[in-house]
């Protein structure tokens, strides 16, 4: 007798104090950004202090989640069994309209649609085994 095989689950969030405003927001389907107060900058992923200038006044924002890809890859070897039912999948780095760059991936369009400067828009993932959502995009055509 075959016993099923269960798939593992995909890796979870694990929040930090500086993270967790992120992490509350995005299971209520909001993307944070923290901008620098000091130097007007905005800036992805959430840190403790800008990078630019290095002071600690940041302040969190929330996007309007448009974006647009500004570069991509097809994966089609999965990073570990949890993976192996969605290859291929493209990953990109989307430049989102309030400055700033994320890598999330493309959900809900098939590996060759994916092209630079694709209009996408944030949404959120929610996966097995994990207490907090994940951002990824999809198209916004």
């Amino acid at each position: 007798m075959n016993t099923p095989v269960q798939k593992p689950n995909k890796p979870g969030i694990e929040p930090k104090p500086h993270t967790q405003a992120f992490w509350e927001a995005a299971n209520r389907n909001k993307l944070l950004y923290q901008y620098c107060l000091d130097c007007q900058t905005p800036q992805f992923v959430p840190s403790s202090v800008c990078r630019k200038c290095h002071q600690k006044n940041l302040d969190w924002r929330e996007s309007s989640g448009q974006g647009s890809v500004f570069t991509y890859s097809i994966i089609h070897r999965a990073p570990n069994a949890a993976f192996k039912d969605d290859t291929p999948y493209p990953i990109a780095m989307v430049d989102m309209a309030e400055g700033f760059r994320i890598t999330a991936n493309i959900l809900n369009c098939p590996p060759e649609r994916v092209y630079i400067g694709m209009p996408v828009w944030v949404i959120f993932e929610t996966r097995d085994g994990s207490d907090y959502k994940i951002p990824q995009v999809e198209p916004a055509e």
